[in-house]
């Protein structure tokens, strides 16, 4: 499952997956920005880090409203 957006509702959904006994090598979260990815690399290990979302592959949708169809 891949996550786009790093802030902190992507963050949210990530934790709460991972104590849902989702593994974390199989999650991936999206972020465009360098130093937020490179934190979220920090701080949950495992969880795949990508600037570009997976294509064909179901996606949560964690960035703020007027974004979302930029996204």
């Amino acid at each position: 499952m891949q996550i786009i957006g790093g802030g902190k509702m992507g963050q949210a959904l990530l934790w709460g997956l991972i104590n849902s006994n989702y593994d974390a090598t199989d999650l991936v979260i999206v972020d465009t920005d360098p130093q937020r990815r490179n934190f979220i690399s920090k701080e949950f290990p495992g969880v795949k880090v990508l600037e570009h979302p997976i294509k064909n592959v179901d996606a949560l949708i964690a960035v703020k409203p007027q974004f979302v169809k930029e996204v």
